[in-house]
């Protein structure tokens, strides 16, 4: 049985991305001594996000009459934010409004993209965040909320029909005070005070930005909406675990994740849980993404890899013959074969007591290794039907050369406990039908271009950081 599908994307892009963002904030002098360097604007004092508690951190970078953004709004809202209470008291959340088309120093007036209006209404978003800021609940959100709502209409109103007036507006923002119990009459204040002043501060931080962004959790960028909350649940490390991210987890409360708790060591790592197969070509290509974007980024083993627990599981897609005490992997036995050196190069290395190989993850060099090989094997032994046990073994024999990993160790483990190694592991993932790619503090993160941001987002939460976690949007400094 094959894993899910990957997304069409490439790292070159994203790394290219993150470079041009990190090169325009430094030239713009957005980044400031003393700071991690990262590719985030810097808030002033009074909006800081909270870096001292264990709350997990959400970065919003929208716009007022961007219909994208009222659909992302709609998403937060329903994935995140209408998780209850204890959802909402793990969260800082900040947004901030671009202003598309860059600022009139002359008139020291704002170019939104769709025009004044929709610059007004930013306002709106900015003073009630402001002024409830300290508000534990965030129920400046559920007025922003309530303005996206009305987006369609605002934007006939405004940018089609060219209403003149603010009627419309300030009765939607009256609706929408009301309905949050927010005060109208502060609101309408403060946007009259310091509501040009507020988007000004905004369009500063995010002057680099050409596009609206949601969302970074902890800093960094989680792309897709299917990841958020398992993102933010994974990010937290306090001991008020939301209700929403128990439902939520993949791992945590189920069989899975009663049998697999004892894997990890009880420290401030990130666990990082892995199901797959040896002859699984979906999961050749996935270990190619987790090693090029999270283990080994640019061909370099990567400063993340010390503040990781990782555990790659070998699933028995056909059960276990108990007559025979075998397993019936699904590409036949070469291909149960080849899961007990993956099992074995884990074990040996987690016994070592050697503090340098086990920070490094060289079985998971070894392991990825085996995967490059895999088209080969699966040609031999599955479509050709071939029995020879020499090519695996050289194989084998060259990828431990390669990982610097001792052959005849992993052998001998292979021959004397690879059945027992790869039963428990089955009796560890039971009948679960399909390789997963990867878990994070038990968090299932489907797309790979999420994995290193998520796993990024829960060191931070864990007070750790590498050099492969700069490049974000860490709006905590």
């Amino acid at each position: 049985m094959e894993s899910q599908p990957l997304l069409p994307t490439t790292v070159d892009e994203q790394k290219t991305s993150n470079k041009k963002l990190y090169a325009g904030l430094l030239g713009a002098g957005l980044l400031f001594a003393g700071a991690v360097a990262t590719n985030s604007p810097q808030l002033s004092v009074s909006q800081e996000l909270d870096s001292s508690s264990s709350k997990v951190d959400i970065y919003i970078i929208a716009e007022a009459f961007c219909p994208n953004c009222k659909e992302h709004a709609h998403l937060l809202d329903t994935l995140i934010m209408d998780k209850g209470d204890d959802m909402r008291d793990i969260l800082t959340v900040k947004l901030d409004m671009m202003v598309y088309d860059g600022w009139d120093e002359a008139a020291d007036t704002a170019e939104c993209e769709k025009g004044a209006w929709d610059c007004e209404y930013a306002k709106y978003h900015l003073a009630a965040q402001e002024l409830y800021s300290a508000d534990t609940s965030i129920s400046w959100w559920d007025f922003s909320a309530c303005l996206y709502k009305s987006q369609n209409k605002m934007i006939a109103t405004y940018v089609e029909e060219g209403k003149k007036n603010s009627d419309y507006m300030d009765e939607t923002v009256a609706t929408c005070a009301d309905s949050t119990g927010l005060d109208v009459s502060k609101i309408f204040d403060k946007v009259s005070d310091s509501g040009l002043h507020l988007l000004k501060m905004s369009y500063g931080r995010t002057i680099e930005y050409d596009m609206p962004v949601w969302i970074y959790v902890n800093g960094n960028y989680i792309e897709y909406e299917d990841d958020w909350i398992n993102a933010v649940c994974a990010a937290y490390s306090g001991d008020s675990t939301p209700s929403a991210c128990i439902s939520a987890a993949s791992l945590d409360g189920g069989d899975v994740a009663a049998k697999s708790m004892t894997l990890f060591p009880d420290d401030d790592k990130v666990d990082v849980y892995i199901v797959a197969e040896a002859f699984c070509a979906n999961c050749k290509e996935h270990s190619y993404y987790f090693d090029t974007l999270v283990m080994s980024p640019e061909g370099t083993k990567s400063g993340v890899r010390k503040y990781l627990n990782v555990m790659m599981e070998q699933m028995i897609i056909d059960g276990w013959n108990e007559k025979t005490d075998e397993g019936m992997c699904e590409k036949g036995k070469f291909d149960c074969e080849l899961s007990k050196y993956h099992m074995c190069a884990q074990k040996i290395e987690s016994e070592s007591g050697d503090v340098a190989a086990t920070e490094e993850k060289k079985w998971w060099d070894y392991s990825r290794c085996l995967y490059e090989h895999q088209t080969e094997m699966i040609d031999y032994y599955y479509t050709d039907g071939g029995d020879d046990m020499s090519l695996m073994n050289k194989i084998t024999s060259s990828c431990a050369v390669t990982a610097d990993i001792d052959e005849d160790t992993i052998n001998s483990c292979v021959t004397e406990e690879g059945t027992s190694l790869l039963k428990a592991s089955y009796e560890r993932v039971g009948e679960m039908s399909d390789p997963v790619w990867i878990y994070v503090e038990g968090q299932r993160i489907d797309y790979h271009e999420d994995w290193l941001s998520a796993i990024c987002s829960a060191m931070k939460g864990k007070g750790l950081s590498a050099d492969e976690c700069m490049f974000d949007a860490d709006v905590r400094k």
